[in-house]
């Protein structure tokens, strides 16, 4: 037997999830999970429905544990075995394993819980029973640092173990059945335990934990318990209890920016967050998982804080709950796990805040719960059809890699097989055979349970096996058996047809006709060929091959030159035909149990694999027939995408049609008429509500005229209460007038004793100035010459530090040579050493082989005096005592003998073991070498032309960011322009309103005079007094006036004016110049958003190329170790 080559691809695609394992279920990158599948770890990304894998060790007996650091970098793989537990560290970007960890300390058989610090530095591993610890790695190193033990009474268990997140990744925290502790690693890389609040409290179940996302406040934990309390404790106390679900156990816990999603044994997810810090948490909202396939959930609304999920009345079903939940790195949703082996995704609504979850949807296609019974494929499409444990049939696409039907049974299929064009399903049960599409009747033959179903290409032929020992071959057209062989006792697995050199292929490729044999696996661990007598016209048969084990089923292709058979320990064995007594087969684990099911596509490209466990997994058939694949390619047959239907739902959806145009007809003569009546009533609304908009607006201009009739009289009025008041406060202004004058004929004379003070200060000042500005010149001087000797002081010490400087370096590059010819001389020692060493074991060993001859040739050489001397103790009875005596002297002898022979076997058996070990170490340091080397060139020369090509960017953006300064800095030069304008508007506001002043002065002058005019003329009859008026008239404003500047009404109008133009003439420029701002702020937005774009695509088609070599490297490296000798497969 071959053994299967680890490093090629595990599968092409899987359908189901392994629910069994708690806590399974993690984010690997924001839109790609990590959850637990039959043979391995799944990486499913939502969005696109590609899966990558991470398989599980050779030796491996199930995966238990799961663990994802923050970077979303590196993800833990613990694994139960009968040496002891292990971990595998995988690099999720490289997807190859890091490193793999021991603990041959331990005497559990496996892991239950990891955890991966924030910091990427510790792995804490917690053990199952009956020691319950709690180990700590320095994973890199693969060192173990501390261990603690996590239980203290008997009957206690863990489930769960964590790392604080956040900076402080110091904190371990460990809960189970009457457990919660809490850790811390110390400096000495030691685990303390901590006090908690929950040891004082009375020893509970508890569940689960998760860390919320508090990191102001220490410690922020969450605990559930088993009676469905949450408990959310905050620096070392218990800040609030929340009970959920009417006393259903809480079963996984996930933390989110504004709270937690809990889940529990009832299969319900509840939402607990706050709004702020100073709020309490509370219930937000409460999902239902249904177990019905196809349904998905039922969300509770209007749930109060701290309701009973019983009280509501939401329906449970036994057995279902929640296994595991992951938080979204981008906090935008939850993934759920069941036990149903579902995958679902708590999410928000498009343009929602995050953390508002409102909709329970399907991560996944609805798996199988049950053990898979049933497995075929189809010729024309891209169908697979499974039917499993759990009475369901369902349809996959793996093209699509989607669920396209499911259908429930009241029985269990036991067995499938699709017509060639997949519109037809024919299934066993326990007494029937089914077509599921066109109900045609039941096949009755079979006394017990069929297991097994094969329909030959052209539709022509079925054969069934059952579990009484009987096949037949049925003739599909009349429904008759054709052949039968039957024999009690043998309880048949699988049976299919093999085409014989007979049949001639068709021109699709098919061979027509019945099988010419059939090839039958039984539970009595044997493959038996059955070909049809010429005498009987029966079955007889003709070969038998012992397998060693129970092969569950079989699957050959149309070119029949291999066949694939399942184990039942989860390998997938594949033997050539014709068989050969001891036909030699090659062997590949796929699943952790069982294989239940196996069927090929047409091309036999593509094995489907169907597992105990529900599981339907997709392999690549690398071995396959290359002139049939060549005449495929040619053909160029796509997958059918036609839908089969009746005459009868042909003539159904006529008559349908038919009645559904009268209808629309009948429909659209009522609408016509319809909306003939509505426009006449609306025509009559509109000529109603236009005559009523005539009268009310006739009444309105009638009110208008009243109102300006009236509004005319009030302006009569208010003009006369004006012109009475601009009298009384004229004369009121005369008389504040004189007496401001007044005052500020005083102000003038105290203003010039000030300026006389002024002087003499100023004086006083001018002469203390001098005398201080001769003592400052006279310090500066001082100073000035003390600085130039430290300055020089200091240059000297700056050439004396270069120097010291120079030759420190030269000292560092002299260390560093020596240092590394030290370690090449070190490493040239060590490997001289090793050899000698190897050369010494080999001729110690060679020594110990030739002792070893002579050794056996001295008890060979006893042997044979001991034959002689029976011979004389036969021949001389006399002697017979002292003989006897020495017999057994020499049987002494010969035992030690044999001990000193079985020591040096052991020893010789130690130093060759050793010396292959050491060959392999340097055959592995040679590889990883040498493919390092060729990695690096590689990644060299993809890496130079993105790197020019970045560079290249990098200029583009240095430019538009010297644009972008550029226009900075015009926009700066308009604001100083503005800024200027504003001031030159504020100056001419001044002088406008300075203008004002005068006018007003000069009206205010003007009243005077006609004032004093006034006065004058009241002396007309006196002419001696009305000269003297005159002359004092002259004397007060004539003089006054040639000295006072023109004030005119003109000047002040042409002032105003050009202030007017002036202003709008300044902000139009301020107008103009900010959009112009405007404008270029939106130029230089879009272009900097346009390169923030292009540079992200150049990273993504930079990761997309890199991902690509990768693919590329394992897929040569997969081809390279699978290569198979010439002749073999």
């Amino acid at each position: 037997m071959q053994e299967p080559n680890p490093s090629r691809d595990w599968a092409v695609h899987v359908f189901g999830v392994h629910g069994a394992v708690r806590d399974s279920l993690c984010y690997a990158e924001e839109d790609t999970v990590a959850y637990v599948t039959g043979g391995g770890v799944v990486l499913y990304q939502g969005t696109t429905k590609l899966q990558r894998f991470l398989p599980a060790s050779p030796d491996g007996q199930g995966i238990t544990a799961l663990a994802v650091c923050h970077s979303k970098k590196l993800l833990a793989v613990a694994e139960q075995g009968d040496k002891g537990p292990g971990i595998t560290i995988f690099d999720l970007q490289t997807l190859k394993r890091r490193k793999l960890i021991n603990f041959p300390e331990a005497t559990c058989r496996e892991f239950v819980s990891l955890a991966i610090s924030s910091d990427g530095k510790y792995l804490a591993a917690q053990t199952g029973g009956p020691d319950w610890t709690l180990a700590l790695w320095v994973w890199e190193k693969g060192k173990l640092v501390a261990t603690a033990r996590t239980i203290s009474q008997p009957g206690q268990t863990v489930t769960q173990c964590l790392f604080q997140p956040g900076e402080d990744a110091s904190i371990v925290s460990v809960v189970g059945e009457g457990v919660c502790k809490l850790f811390r690693i110390d400096a000495g890389n030691a685990l303390k335990l901590m006090p908690s609040v929950l040891g004082k409290r009375e020893s509970q179940g508890y569940t689960c934990h998760a860390w919320l996302m508090d990191y102001e406040a220490e410690e922020s934990l969450v605990v559930g318990t088993r009676e469905g309390e949450v408990l959310i404790i905050q620096e070392g106390e218990i800040r609030q209890s929340l009970r959920l679900d009417g006393g259903c156990g809480m079963t996984s816990l996930a933390a989110f920016s504004r709270g937690f999603v809990a889940g529990s044994t009832a299969a319900t997810l509840s939402v607990i967050a706050r709004e702020s810090e100073a709020k309490p948490y509370r219930l937000e909202r409460m999902f239902q998982v249904e177990a019905t396939p196809g349904a998905l959930a039922q969300q509770v609304a209007g749930v109060p804080s701290q309701a009973s999920a019983a009280a509501l009345g939401m329906p449970g079903f036994p057995g279902e709950q929640i296994v595991a939940l992951a938080a979204s790195p981008a906090d935008d949703g939850v993934a759920c796990l069941t036990s149903g082996n579902q995958l679902m995704m708590l999410s928000i609504t498009a343009g929602e805040r995050k953390g508002l979850y409102c909709s329970l949807q399907s991560m996944a296609p609805s798996f199988h719960t049950g053990d898979i019974t049933g497995l075929a494929t189809c010729i024309r499409r891209p169908l697979v059809a499974t039917g499993s444990a759990d009475c369901t049939v369902r349809i996959w696409n793996y093209q699509d890699r989607s669920c396209e039907l499911v259908k429930r049974f009241d029985a269990e299929p036991l067995c499938l097989a699709l017509h060639p064009t997949g519109y037809m399903l024919l299934a066993g049960f326990a007494d029937k055979l089914r077509f599921m599409s066109v109900l045609a009747d039941d096949l009755r033959g079979h006394n017990g349970k069929v297991r097994s179903l094969w329909w030959s290409a052209d539709d022509t032929v079925m054969v069934t096996a059952g579990i009484d020992g009987a096949i037949y071959q049925w003739r599909v057209l009349d429904g008759k058996r054709e052949r039968d062989f039957v024999q009690k006792g043998w309880a048949y697995t699988c049976a299919v047809g093999l085409q014989g050199l007979g049949n001639i292929p068709n021109s699709t490729g098919i061979t027509s006709g019945g099988p010419a044999s059939i090839l039958a696996a039984a539970s009595d661990k044997k493959l038996r060929l059955l070909e049809e007598s010429s005498g009987s016209g029966g079955l007889v048969v003709v070969q038998e091959i012992e397998t060693g084990s129970v092969l569950s089923h079989l699957a050959v292709g149309s070119g029949g030159r291999t066949v694939f058979t399942g184990d039942t320990d989860g390998s997938v064995r594949t033997y050539k035909l014709p068989l050969t007594k001891g036909a030699e087969y090659q062997e590949q684990h796929c699943t952790r149990g069982p294989i239940s099911r196996l069927a090929l596509n047409l091309d036999e490209t593509l094995l489907f694999v169907g597992s105990g466990d529900g599981c339907v997994c997709v392999f690549d058939v690398k071995d396959r027939d290359p002139n049939r694949l060549a005449g495929r390619k040619e053909e160029g047959l796509a997958p059918s995408e036609e839908v089969l239907a009746g005459r009868g739902d042909i003539d159904d959806k006529r008559n349908r049609m038919a009645e559904l145009e009268a209808q629309v007809v009948e429909v659209k003569a009522h609408n016509e008429y319809q909306l003939k009546l509505k426009e006449l009533e609306l025509n009559e609304r509109v000529k109603e509500l236009t005559e009523k908009a005539e009268s009310e607006t006739a009444a309105a201009k009638q009110k208008y005229d009243s109102l300006l009739i009236d509004r005319n009289d009030l302006e009569t009025q208010y003009e006369e209460r004006l012109n009475k008041a601009e009298e009384k406060y004229q004369t009121q202004l005369v008389a504040l007038d004189s007496e401001y004058q007044r005052k500020i004929i005083a102000e003038m004379e105290r203003y010039q004793e000030l300026m006389k003070d002024r002087e003499a200060l100023n004086k006083r000042w001018e002469e203390q100035t001098a005398t201080l500005e001769e003592q400052h010149n006279k310090a500066v001087e001082d100073i000035k010459a003390g600085f130039v000797e430290k300055l020089e002081q200091q240059e000297q010490l700056h050439l004396q530090l270069q120097e010291e400087a120079r030759l420190f370096g030269k000292e560092c590059k002299e260390l560093q040579r020596q240092t590394e010819e030290d370690a090449d001389r070190e490493v040239e020692e060590l490997k001289e050493r090793w050899q000698k060493q190897v050369l010494t074991e080999k001729e110690a060993c060679l020594r110990l082989k030739g002792e070893n001859g002579l050794l056996r040739k001295k008890f060979d050489e006893q042997q044979k005096a001991i034959d002689d001397t029976k011979a004389l103790l036969r021949a001389a009875e006399g002697d017979k005592r002292a003989l006897r005596q020495e017999i057994e002297g020499l049987h002494r002898d010969i035992a030690n003998l044999h001990k000193e022979v079985a020591s040096r076997d052991d020893a010789i058996a130690e130093k060759e073991k050793r010396i292959l070990d050491l060959k392999r170490k340097t055959q592995e340091l040679e590889k990883f070498k040498f493919v390092l080397e060729y990695q690096c060139s590689e990644l060299r020369s993809m890496l130079d032309p993105k790197d020019r090509e970045v560079a290249e960017k990098n200029q583009e953006v240095q430019a538009l960011e010297a644009k972008k300064q550029a226009l900075h800095k015009s926009h700066q030069d308009a604001e100083l322009v503005a800024s200027e304008l504003r001031l030159r508007q504020a100056g001419l506001q001044k002088e406008v309103l300075r203008q004002r002043l005068a006018l007003t002065e000069g009206k205010q002058q003007l009243r005077q005079v006609q004032h004093d005019i006034y006065v004058v003329t009241q002396f007309i009859q006196s002419p001696d007094e009305l000269k003297a008026a005159v002359a004092k008239l002259y004397q007060t404003h004539v003089t006054e006036d040639l000295k006072r500047p023109s004030t005119g009404s003109d000047h002040v109008g042409a002032a105003d004016e050009m202030a007017t133009r002036q202003q709008q003439l300044l902000e139009h420029t301020v107008d103009a110049l900010k959009k112009k701002v405007d404008a270029d702020r939106r130029i230089a937005q879009t272009t900097q958003r346009r390169l923030v774009t292009e540079n992200a695509a150049l990273i993504g088609e930079i990761n997309e190329l890199r991902r690509e070599v990768q693919i590329l490297k394992e897929q040569k490296a997969g081809a390279a170790a699978a290569a198979p000798p010439s002749g073999g497969k």
